[in-house]
């Protein structure tokens, strides 16, 4: 995705440079002013504005009850956004290695500061390698200046992120803009680490988004997964059912025995 409009915020830190970036009421965040790592429109700002965050939340189809979320990347906190606003028991942890980009969430971004959603300021493999945590959903969003952050396709980081999930818990991936052989070498990783249990959906603009199960792959019906998309919707105010059934169609030699 990309930046457009005029930049209307600017700083530094250790890592490079963070802009804010204004399109009328579309509001991007990026770091490099060419490349969107956040967007938001701030007349709906916990409304999730691209397919990628979109396709993310369908982790929750897979949750009974989900109570527990860790979020290891901020950016701009669209995803810890919405969420927050549409589940209102719902805790939130989210760790982000740039007190810069946590403050411009929160300034720029309309990040909500309340007990339900907890940030921790760091490295996400530190985190959790130090840090016992246990979570229903584990969303994993993790970019840099330069790209994805390189952990993202660690078996160890993978292994950890595993371990901290609750039982039959979800661990979400967003590998933007695979290519085949990223994407070969990727599913040789998650193998290691889930062995088969896990189901990939291609989003508009080229993001992969990885769905890996603890408990195992799940039985789904296209029929009964897509009415609780709808529903879930419905709670974030935006349209699931399409990524829904894409869900369905990209992974139908997977599901065809389940179903």
């Amino acid at each position: 995705m990309s930046v457009s409009g005029h930049r209307v915020y600017r700083r530094r830190d250790a890592f490079g440079w963070v802009e804010v970036w204004q399109d009328g009421d579309l509001r991007y965040l990026s770091f490099d002013g060419e490349t969107a790592q956040s967007g938001m429109n701030a007349r709906e700002p916990t409304r999730l504005l691209y397919d990628y965050t979109r396709a993310m939340a369908l982790a929750l189809l897979f949750v009974q009850q989900p109570r527990d979320v860790l979020l290891l990347g901020l950016g701009g906190g669209s995803l810890a956004s919405a969420l927050h606003a549409g589940f209102d028991t719902l805790r939130i942890r989210a760790v982000e290695r740039r007190i810069l980009v946590v403050d411009i969430a929160k300034e720029w971004f309309f990040l909500p500061g309340d007990r339900r959603l907890r940030i921790h300021v760091g490295d996400a493999g530190e985190y959790l390698a130090h840090s016992p945590a246990s979570a229903d959903v584990i969303l994993v969003d993790l970019y840099q200046p330069q790209g994805m952050d390189e952990q993202q396709a660690q078996a160890r980081f993978l292994a950890a992120c595993r371990r901290a999930l609750n039982p039959a818990g979800v661990l979400v991936i967003n590998y933007w803009q695979a290519s085949n052989l990223t994407s070969l070498a990727l599913n040789q990783t998650l193998g290691e680490v889930f062995g088969l249990d896990y189901l990939s959906l291609t989003v508009q603009g080229g993001n992969c988004i990885v769905l890996a199960f603890d408990g195992g792959l799940p039985a789904v019906s296209q029929r009964r997964l897509v009415e609780a998309a709808r529903r879930l919707g419905q709670r974030l105010d935006v349209s699931l059912t399409r990524l829904a059934r894409d869900l369905c169609r990209q992974n139908r030699l997977r599901l065809r025995y389940r179903v």
